[in-house]
């Protein structure tokens, strides 16, 4: 039986959030409780999931993370994770990847020119 829970729930924030390359890229840290990850393609591989299927939809003003995390028993806890936006975001160069055991990386690419930096502590409030 699958386990609902929201970021307060599961006491899980966006505990970093950076502008990058040009103020172009707003990157913002997620953190998910016991997920468990590994190594593929070698040394310097991308991290993949054990544990977990996880989902992440781009929205004009939205992004929106579902995270399935299964323990040992097979038991699924769900994890949603939606973070509004004072910006227009570009869903084509937006991405995310694992950025370590328990993080995911959500890079938010601005759809308009301009920069993130005004809008950093706006999204750093709405933790």
């Amino acid at each position: 039986m699958a386990e609902n829970n929201d970021a307060s729930d599961a006491d899980s924030k966006w505990p970093g959030v950076s502008v990058t390359d040009g103020n172009k890229y707003c990157i913002l840290f997620l953190k998910v409780h016991n997920m468990k990850v590994k190594k593929k393609h070698g040394l310097f591989g991308v991290l993949v999931p054990c544990n977990a299927d996880i989902n992440v939809k781009f929205s004009k003003r939205e992004v929106i993370v579902n995270v399935t995390v299964r323990d040992d028993d097979d038991n699924a806890t769900v994890y949603e994770y939606k973070k509004s936006l004072p910006e227009e975001i570009d869903e084509v160069h937006s991405k995310w990847q694992i950025f370590k055991e328990d993080r995911i990386k959500i890079e938010l690419c601005k759809a308009k020119s301009g920069s993130w930096e005004r809008h950093v502590k706006i999204l750093q409030k709405r933790e």
